[in-house]
């Protein structure tokens, strides 16, 4: 699967949740073709193309790791998680297991985490993980 990390160093966003999290990087999305898998506030999990995505930020990185796209495309057109990523900023378990944001999106299709703790992950959590060979 191949994993698309991101960061605008313009965005006051970017910056917060990069320094919560200790992460190089505040968004992550799955590559599907020419598309991205994202979970972005105010869609919640959608398709982007690729390039428009590139766009958005100052900064990217490409990574491959195991995991089935599949579970991703499934949760297509599912709402953001809000209370779920700010819950997890201030440490408290309320996220709606319906509802994704972006990191929790790529671990539940990364093979490397539990389904039930996908929530608990970051990007940089994610970007640690082995690199296939590809």
């Amino acid at each position: 699967m191949k994993v698309i990390f991101a960061r605008n160093n313009r965005s006051i966003i970017s910056k917060v949740i990069r320094a919560y999290t200790w992460s190089n990087w505040s968004h992550v999305g799955i590559i599907d073709g020419e598309y991205v898998i994202e979970a972005i506030g105010g869609r919640g999990v959608a398709k982007t193309e690729l390039e428009a995505f590139k766009l958005r930020y100052d900064e990217n990185c490409i990574r491959h790791i195991a995991g089935d796209v599949e579970k991703a495309r499934a949760l297509i057109g599912k709402d953001f998680d809000q209370r779920g990523l700010w819950g997890g900023l201030l440490h408290m378990r309320v996220q709606d297991p319906n509802k994704w944001f972006c990191s929790e999106l790529v671990a539940y299709a990364a093979d490397a985490f539990y389904d039930e703790f996908a929530h608990k992950v970051s990007p940089e959590n994610i970007f640690w993980l082995k690199q296939l060979n590809k």
